[in-house]
């Protein structure tokens, strides 16, 4: 897999010098936007909570009661694991698993998301594609958002990974732990099901959903086979990076489609943020509205 990137980096390089024609200036506004863009997509999954409506929230209840009716059966899936590790589900598993050649596992890592965002992104510039642009930035975004997220649940709560709880997943406390500890939430399910959400959300790739969707899956069950997380820990993360990668992607796509930028704000209102020119000078209008 390192190596397949390194290729694939050097054949981007190789693109940008044949591209070299383009204007510098306009690279680096183009460059300047983009990540711009990203910042700002990032502020605004983190400040969620405050601009959320109401339906926002049913949905975020809905999924909490999920992942608590997971719980509950955290060790009859762990012990079906251990009883049956030759059945059809686990070696269906097996690709997705710590060990294996194809190093599947790693895509839920940011040491391998990061770089095939960059690839996408250096792509999109090589060959002036936006929509290149758009998956690179958009997915490191995502998952750049999430780390903030995950590593706060870290640092509050601990709770004993399958490996080490000896068939227990009710060791949980409040605070911080060990890696041992770092069981909730999943990471790796988190990441890849960000980056997924928002490639099939943002663009129409048809047959490709399902397969992306069926690779993040793969993804999140192959660390809870390796004992790494309880299935309620990766049930948490997927629906977490399903819910960053869906709203990064509206937002990219509303970006595409010239849409004006807006948001929303307290109480249900809508943040307004737009731009133009007054008396020769560029000006910055932010506003908010709701109507009553």
């Amino acid at each position: 897999m390192r190596r397949l990137t390194t290729r694939i980096l050097a054949v981007v390089w190789v693109s940008l010098w044949l591209a070299a024609p383009a204007e510098a200036q306009r690279t680096l506004k183009s460059i300047g936007r983009d990540l711009e863009h990203g910042v700002r997509d990032i502020l605004h999954l983190w400040s969620s909570p405050i601009h959320a409506d109401r339906d926002e929230w049913a949905t975020f209840a809905a999924s909490a009661a999920l992942v608590g009716a997971t719980l509950l059966i955290d060790d009859d899936i762990d012990r079906a694991r251990q009883r049956h590790p030759r059945s059809a589900f686990m070696r269906g598993l097996e690709p997705f698993r710590e060990g294996h050649d194809t190093e599947l596992f790693n895509l839920g890592s940011g040491k391998r998301l990061q770089p095939i965002s960059g690839v996408l992104y250096l792509l999109g510039f090589a060959f002036d594609s936006r929509a290149l642009r758009d998956a690179g930035i958009g997915c490191a975004s995502t998952q750049q958002a999430s780390i903030l997220v995950h590593h706060g649940a870290y640092a509050v709560i601990s709770r004993e990974r399958p490996l080490t709880a000896n068939g227990d997943p009710y060791l949980i406390e409040l605070g911080g732990g060990p890696w041992s500890a770092h069981s909730f939430y999943g990471g790796h399910a988190g990441n890849i099901m960000g980056c997924v959400t928002y490639w099939n959300e943002r663009f129409k790739l048809g047959p490709a959903e399902p397969v992306l969707y069926a690779l993040a899956i793969g993804v999140g069950l192959g660390r809870v086979a390796d004992q790494r997380h309880w299935l309620s820990d990766t049930i948490a993360g997927m629906l977490i990076g399903h819910a960053f990668g869906r709203v990064t992607a509206r937002r990219a796509r509303a970006r595409a489609e010239g849409a004006p930028s807006t948001a929303r704000g307290p109480l249900g209102g809508e943040l307004l943020l737009s731009s133009g020119r007054s008396s020769g000078e560029r000006t910055l209008v932010v506003g908010w509205r709701r109507a009553f």
